[in-house]
């Protein structure tokens, strides 16, 4: 085996669902780019996993095994963090499947572009369930998400990058945080922190990760990722976006059940609001929470800012194309949120 200082370390944050852990591994082992060490952290996983999680390492000498005590994925993936030796940090989860150029293909991105923190790339799925269609909607929302500024204005709606298909660079822990270990999707949290500090994040076009979709996926699974979980991330971050854009007049579109909610919850934080759009009729005209109700199609002044909480993707597509019809541009002069 190639013992040579490692180029990049993969980290894997591992349970007691191991079914999938040999085809990952046999993935990685096939990479073109051999210069890698490979941390596994076994977050209070049972003794016949630990026997088995050891068993596989000797395949390979790359491999190095941590065992910590139950404290969740977070904890286990910033422990790793401190075990990894290399400048590029490779995100693998134990059930995935990785295409043999992914290491080698951002390994030459992050050397050729200096000024980008973290790259990540195109997604295809593997199912395990009867019904796959969110899972793969998804997938197909972020593949269409393809640069840096496209990321940038679509961070408030969900997740723009999927975590087990991203390398980083390990000085972008050390100048801007690791995970945050609170009840929140861990992954998220961070590209939200980083962002918010500058971090540059891009895709190559490529296809980095065959994400595989099955009953016991942690995000089916575990309450930090609940959509209150993602709230509690994205809307103090959404605050901190709008003070910093010193939005004088904020209009907000949608002031159904679920706009309501999410405006209450950014007045609570300080965010005023001048209005409401809205396509049903029935609202038109009104007044919700002591702000008057205007037809979307109402022209719209140069000093208004527009936020979009509606969630539905085939209606946020619509909303954006008519407002960019309307000449507003995306992160200048409105936004879509989840």
């Amino acid at each position: 085996m190639d013992t040579l200082t490692p180029q990049i370390s993969i980290l894997t944050p591992i349970g007691d669902i191991i079914q999938w852990l040999p085809e990952c591994l046999s993935s990685i082992q096939q990479q073109t780019f051999k210069h890698w060490e490979w941390i596994w952290v076994g977050d209070g996983v049972s003794e016949p996993t630990q026997k088995k999680l050891l068993e596989l390492s000797t395949q390979d000498l790359r491999i190095k095994v941590y065992f910590q005590p139950k404290v969740g994925i977070a904890k286990a993936l910033n422990c790793g963090l401190r075990f990894c030796n290399s400048h590029y940090i490779a995100r693998v989860d134990a059930d995935d499947v990785y295409p043999q150029d992914r290491l080698l293909l951002q390994y030459n991105f992050l050397e050729n572009n200096p000024e980008v923190g973290l790259v990540s790339g195109r997604v295809e799925s593997i199912s395990h369930r009867a019904d796959s269609r969110g899972y793969n909607r998804y997938i197909d929302w972020m593949n269409g998400i393809k640069i840096s500024s496209e990321i940038i204005v679509n961070q408030f709606i969900e997740s723009p990058i999927a975590h087990p298909s991203v390398m980083f660079r390990k000085t972008a822990v050390e100048q801007f945080g690791d995970y945050p270990e609170e009840d929140v999707p861990e992954d998220y949290a961070l590209w939200l922190k980083w962002l918010s500090k500058g971090v540059r994040m891009e895709k190559i076009p490529e296809v980095v990760l065959f994400w595989r979709d099955h009953s016991d996926r942690a995000s089916l699974q575990e309450v930090r990722y609940t959509p209150q979980a993602f709230d509690r991330v994205r809307i103090p971050n959404l605050v901190e976006w709008l003070k910093e854009k010193k939005i004088t007049h904020l209009w907000i579109w949608g002031a159904g059940k679920h706009g309501k909610q999410k405006t209450k919850e950014l007045v609570k934080l300080g965010i005023q609001f001048d209005a409401w759009l809205e396509v049903d009729p029935k609202k038109i005209g009104t007044y919700i929470l002591s702000k008057p109700v205007y037809d979307w199609k109402v022209s719209i002044p140069d000093s208004v800012f527009i936020l979009s909480w509606v969630n539905m993707a085939t209606a946020r597509e619509q909303i954006s194309t008519y407002l960019e019809s309307q000449g507003l541009k995306a992160g200048e002069r409105y936004l879509l949120a989840g």
